[in-house]
């Protein structure tokens, strides 16, 4: 038997009992605290823990007894820090599932932020870092135009803020954007080591997150003219990535093609859309797992892109994605359909792209031309024998996401 005692600002310390081969069994940090090398012969241990750990230690000791602890809001981050410092995995495999399902989704953004991201990224638990990404990513813009949020983005680490960057989730108006609030984190004042000369290192992990490809003309050449300093400066690590954008935004669909190919091993984000909300040529979907085995049902996404005529301000678009049970043979087949639902009488020409994508790459494309006419508004697109239904529905398949959803995106350009 062995006593624990942890000092606080209270008179009187904390103590409690405890058994060495308990804490030995559960924990390799205790295994080793508690050899002979290091406090063999004591009959007492001082451990120093952080205020808000102090007040659940003997809840985290009697873990190593029972197997057993309940959570809350209140006690879970800091159980999960003490099951961390002392590596008691189980206890941290069940902190991180109660957190991701019952915690994180109720808490308010300036606390998830505080709290659990500022700590997740700290302690690596990229299953916590996910899930408060894709809750903040939800509201990206308010926290880049809110003078609430400055001193958070201007104050967060290369590593957290890459974290953002590689996330497909954020909603925003557009990459722009984007890049504009990485260019308002590199010109923070209070951190004058993110620019100049000395700053290289720092933008070769920053800019393959960016989605340049995804920017306009306009858009790419303000940053080369507008942000000279910077760009001429790392003007080599800059012009992989805008050469690449302006290659991509120039060429047909169908020549992006071997664009996408050939840079996908090293530059594969790059062509990954996140969630813009200003309208553009392009949409990204999701089917989800159980979306998929549903036989015979329509899976409608209704798309707005910009216009090429002169009556219209914007086009209006359905796709509609099916699985068909086909009765007359062993395998199902795959239908997917373009619907002009807006046209009028001059008609549309425009070439499309599907893709097929998991969360780092584009795994498949299909690309080809339709005419859309008041007579003939809808279109099936010609995917036979580039994408069939069974490499969908099976389960290992290789062109579903982690989460065994499909990921989607649509590219169309008019034809003039």
């Amino acid at each position: 038997m062995i006593i624990i005692k942890i000092p606080n600002p209270n008179p009187i310390s904390s103590r409690y009992p405890a058994h060495r081969l308990i804490l030995c069994r559960s924990s390799e940090v205790f295994d080793r605290m508690l050899s002979q090398k290091w406090h063999g012969e004591k009959r007492e241990i001082e451990l120093t823990e952080e205020p808000q750990c102090q007040a659940v230690f003997g809840q985290f000791l009697r873990f190593q007894y029972c197997n057993h602890v309940v959570l809350n809001s209140e006690n879970a981050l800091p159980i999960l820090i003490l099951a961390d410092k002392y590596n008691v995995t189980c206890l941290k495999k069940i902190c991180i599932e109660f957190a991701i399902k019952y915690v994180l989704p109720d808490m308010k953004l300036k606390e998830l932020f505080h709290f659990w991201f500022n700590y997740s990224t700290k302690a690596f638990h990229q299953s916590l870092i996910k899930v408060c990404i894709e809750i903040l990513a939800k509201e990206f813009k308010q926290l880049m135009t809110s003078a609430e949020w400055e001193r958070e983005w201007l104050d967060l680490d290369r590593d957290q803020l890459v974290e953002f960057l590689r996330s497909n989730e954020l909603v925003v108006p557009n990459e722009y954007f984007v890049w504009e609030s990485v260019l308002k984190w590199l010109n923070a004042p209070a951190h004058p080591e993110r620019r100049g000369n000395t700053c290289a290192p720092l933008l070769a992990q920053i800019l393959p997150y960016i989605r340049f490809p995804f920017m306009t003309a306009e858009q790419l050449y303000a940053i080369e003219v507008e942000e000279p300093l910077i760009v001429k400066l790392h003007e080599k690590l800059f012009r992989p990535y805008t050469h690449l954008a302006f290659k991509f935004i120039s060429l047909p669909l169908a020549s992006r093609v071997k664009l996408i190919n050939t840079s996908n091993d090293t530059n594969g984000t790059q062509f990954l859309l996140r969630n813009y909300t200003d309208i553009q040529w392009d949409k990204k979907m999701y089917i989800t797992s159980e979306q998929l085995r549903l036989k015979n049902h329509d899976h409608t996404f209704k798309i707005f892109t910009k216009s090429s005529s002169l009556t219209l301000p914007r086009w209006e678009w359905k796709l509609d994605f099916q699985i068909v049970q086909n009765l007359s043979c062993v395998n199902d087949e795959l239908r997917v359909t373009l619907t002009a639902v807006d046209v009028d009488h001059t008609g549309r020409s425009v070439e499309y792209m599907l893709m097929i994508c998991s969360e780092r790459k584009v795994l498949r494309t299909i690309t080809d031309k339709k005419f859309f006419s008041k007579s003939r508004y809808s279109q099936e697109l010609d995917i036979r024998g580039k994408l069939e239904a069974n490499e969908l529905l099976d389960t290992n398949s290789a062109l579903l996401r982690n989460d065994k959803a499909l990921q989607l995106q649509l590219l169309l350009r008019p034809i003039i």
